[in-house]
């Protein structure tokens, strides 16, 4: 504590004043970065098509892929990222609920645009709306942890946004 305490320039009391604990101070910096941070406003993103939406989509995440520290020289803060958020699900109960709830909204997010895209025939598959959904999501996941797990220097959104045009190339019409 007092290295944190030193490093945030407040005087011990002012510190403790809005921090009675590393508990509770670890508990705000993850409901900062991983709730607040980290619920994607899927009504931000065009929803004129799924390829303007993924568009708009994949801007979002390089950007904050930037911001949390998952690219080039400062990955190992990505790692981190990871370890905070397993962290976070294991002593904090509340976190878990919280990101139960982010996941199904940005499944309901996918899902929507997904369902126009197929409705206005910009795609065509086989695949279930919620599975297309999830494969989306769980794509970007992977790339995220692949690329911290293989120390590699790649922006995460941009992997991200390289695999999600693949899956969009397999599915679009014509």
């Amino acid at each position: 504590m007092n290295e944190i305490v030193a490093a945030t320039k407040l005087s011990k009391g002012a510190f403790y004043h809005y921090f009675t604990s590393k508990e509770q101070l670890f508990k705000e910096v993850i409901t900062h970065y991983y709730i607040e941070l980290s619920g994607v406003g899927f009504s931000a993103f065009s929803h004129k098509s799924l390829k303007s939406f993924l568009d708009d989509y994949s801007r979002a995440v390089t950007a904050a892929s930037e911001i949390f520290g998952m690219s080039g020289k400062s990955k190992k803060n990505g790692i981190n990222y990871f370890l905070h958020l397993f962290d976070a699900y294991r002593m904090l109960p509340e976190f878990k609920q919280q990101m139960s709830l982010i996941r199904k909204t940005q499944l309901d997010g996918w899902v929507k645009i997904i369902s126009m895209a197929r409705k206005s025939g910009e795609i065509k598959t086989p695949l279930k709306d919620v599975r297309l959904a999830r494969l989306f999501i769980y794509a970007g996941d992977g790339a995220g942890l692949g690329l911290m797990l293989a120390n590699a220097d790649e922006n995460v959104g941009r992997e991200m946004s390289e695999i999600w045009k693949c899956i969009y190339e397999t599915i679009k019409a014509g």
